[in-house]
C-alpha cells in the first residue's frame, strides 16, 4: 500500500487561533502554542526546515488506532521491534516504564518540551535528506515528499501500542530512530545509518587536520581551549562542494580561538594536569579513558592529550572509538587519517602503548552509561579518570564510579538546565568519583546542576 499525504495537512486548531490541541498518548493531551514552539526551534548542525512543525502536524493528524499490520508507512509493532530497536553486542537494550533513559524519558516531559522535540526531529530529518540531495543521491523534487514520509513513519512508531516507544525513550533514542527511518525509506545503499555522512565528516576532518598545524605551537591549556571552541565551529555545515570558503574558514578560526586565554565558566584544566603530574613524577602510571565528540574538535583534543603523553611517559590514554559513524562524531575509521598527519607522528609512535584505541559499537549519537559494551566498561574499570567531551555526552554518559572531567560548550535548553550556565559558556569540569555531574528532577527548579556541584566543592575546599 503506497502512502499519500495531503500537503496541506495542518494541526487542528480553532479559526484564527495559534493554539491547537494535540494528544500525545492516551491520557495526555494539551493545548500547544504554535508561535511559542516556532520561536523555540533549534537548528540541527545549522539546518532548519522551512516548516519545522511538520512532524508535529503529521503526528497530530494520525488516528489513535493505527493498522495492526504493515500498511505503507504504518508499521506493525512486530516490525518496529525487529527493525527499529538497537542491537549492541554484549548488551541487552530495552525500553520500559521502569527503565531509565538519561537524562529523562519523554513521559516526564511537558507538552511544550515534546513539541520542541518534534520540531528538532523535523530539522534532523531535513538535514539528512538535504545532505543526500547535495550528494546527488536524492532529486530536488523528492526532498519534501521524503521528509513527509519520514515524518509519517516516525509518527507511526510513536503512535503504536499507545505511544509505548515515545513515552519510554529519551532524546538520544529519537536521534537513533531518525537515521533508521530514513534508511528504511531510501535503502541502505543510499543511506547507511551505521555510516552516516562519512564522506562529509571525513572532509571536515581533513580541514580540521590542516588547520590544526597552526595550533601545534600553543601550550596545553590553550589547546584545551581551542578544542572547546572547535565544538561550536560546525565545519560540516559550512562546507561547499569546493571546500571551505575563505570567509567560512575565518569564522571557524574565530570560533576555535573564542576561548583562547580567556577564563572558562568552569575551569578545572589545571586539576587534570596536576593529577597526572603528581602520579607520573613518582614513576607511577595514570590512565585516562577518553570519550570524544565531533570529528573536527577531536583533532584538537588529541593534540593536548599528545602534549601530556610526551611530557609524562607514564601517562596513558585509552580512547573509546565507535566503529559506527554516527552524525558528525569521530569514529574508528578516521584514526588512520589522523595518524598520517605529520603533527600526530608522536601519537602513531605511541599506538598500542601510551595511546590505546578500544573499538566499540554504539548506534547512538551519544554514548549512554547503561549501554556501554563490555570492552568499554573494562577500560573504565582500570582507569584512573574519565574524560568525556560534548554537551550531549555529559547528559547521557555520567560515570559515577570514577573521577571524571567533562568538557563542552553550553548550547540549548537542556544544556543550560543541567549545567546551570548560559549558552556558549565553556566548561572543563571535574566531577569526583561518587558524584553525578547533574541530578535530574521532573521539577526543573529542583535539578541539581553542574554549577551547584562545582560551587559546593569549591566552598568545601575553602573551609
Amino acid at each position: 500500500m503506497k502512502t499519500t499525504l495531503d500537503s496541506s495537512l495542518s494541526l487542528p486548531s480553532s479559526p484564527g487561533s495559534k493554539l491547537c490541541r494535540v494528544e500525545f498518548w492516551p491520557g495526555f493531551q494539551a493545548e500547544i502554542d504554535l508561535d511559542q514552539i516556532v520561536q523555540s526551534v533549534i537548528p540541527v548542525k545549522g539546518k532548519c526546515y522551512k516548516n519545522p512543525l511538520r512532524l508535529l502536524e503529521i503526528f497530530a493528524n494520525l488516528p489513535r488506532d493505527l493498522p495492526n499490520d504493515d500498511q505503507g508507512d504504518f508499521l506493525s509493532w512486530q516490525r518496529i521491534q525487529h527493525e527499529f530497536m538497537p542491537y549492541i553486542p554484549g548488551i541487552h537494550f530495552a525500553l520500559g516504564e521502569e527503565i531509565q533513559q538519561p537524562p529523562f524519558t519523554w513521559k516526564e516531559c511537558s507538552a511544550y518540551a515534546l513539541a520542541v522535540n518534534f520540531s528538532y526531529a523535523t530539522n534532523a530529518i531535513y538535514r539528512i535528506i538535504s545532505n543526500l540531495h547535495a550528494q546527488g543521491l536524492v532529486l530536488a523534487e523528492q526532498v519534501d515528499p521524503l521528509i513527509d514520509r519520514a515524518c509519517l513513519r516516525l509518527s507511526s512508531i510513536y503512535r503504536v501500542n499507545s505511544g509505548f516507544v515515545m513515552r519510554n525513550m529519551n532524546n538520544n533514542f529519537q536521534m537513533f530512530l531518525i537515521p533508521r527511518v530514513v534508511e528504511s525509506l531510501v535503502g541502505r545503499s543510499i543511506y547507511n545509518s551505521d555510516m552516516q555522512e562519512y564522506p562529509l565528516v571525513r572532509r571536515s576532518l581533513q580541514i580540521a587536520l590542516a588547520m590544526a598545524r597552526d595550533y601545534v605551537h600553543l601550550d596545553t591549556l590553550q589547546k584545551m581551549a581551542v578544542a572547546l571552541g572547535k565544538g561550536v565551529a560546525f565545519i560540516e555545515k559550512r562546507l561547499t562542494p569546493d571546500g571551505l570558503p575563505q570567509d567560512e574558514r575565518q569564522d571557524v578560526e574565530a570560533s576555535a580561538y573564542r576561548y583562547y586565554e580567556k577564563p572558562l565558566a568552569i575551569d578545572d584544566r589545571w586539576l587534570l594536569i596536576d593529577k597526572i603530574a603528581n602520579v607520573c613524577t613518582r614513576s607511577q602510571g595514570f590512565v585516562l579513558t577518553a570519550i570524544l565528540d565531533d570529528a573536527s574538535e577531536t583533532v584538537a583534543d588529541l593534540l593536548w592529550m599528545l602534549d601530556l603523553m610526551e611530557r609524562y611517559p607514564f601517562f596513558q590514554v585509552k580512547l573509546l572509538a565507535n566503529t559506527a559513524q554516527v552524525s558528525v562524531n569521530f569514529s574508528s575509521q578516521m584514526l588512520d587519517d589522523v595518524l598520517k598527519e605529520p603533527i600526530f607522528c608522536g601519537l602513531g609512535e605511541r599506538l598500542g602503548g601510551q595511546f590505546q584505541v578500544i573499538e566499540m559499537y554504539c548506534p547512538f549519537i551519544s554514548f549512554q552509561t547503561s549501554v556501554l559494551p563490555p570492552a568499554a566498561r573494562q577500560a573504565i574499570r582500570i582507569s584512573d579518570a574519565i574524560f568525556v567531551k560534548g554537551a550531549n555526552f555529559f547528559e547521557t554518559c555520567q560515570i559515577v564510579e570514577k573521577d571524571a572531567f567533562y568538557a563542552f560548550v553550553v548550547l540549548g535548553p537542556l544544556s543550560r538546565l543541567y549545567s546551570g550556565l548560559q549558552d556558549y559558556d565553556p566548561v572543563f569540569a571535574y566531577v569526583p568519583a561518587g558524584e553525578f555531574g547533574y541530578v535530574h528532577h521532573i521539577n526543573q527548579a529542583q535539578v541539581r546542576t553542574l554549577r551547584k556541584l562545582v560551587t559546593g566543592r569549591h566552598l568545601l575546599h575553602a573551609l
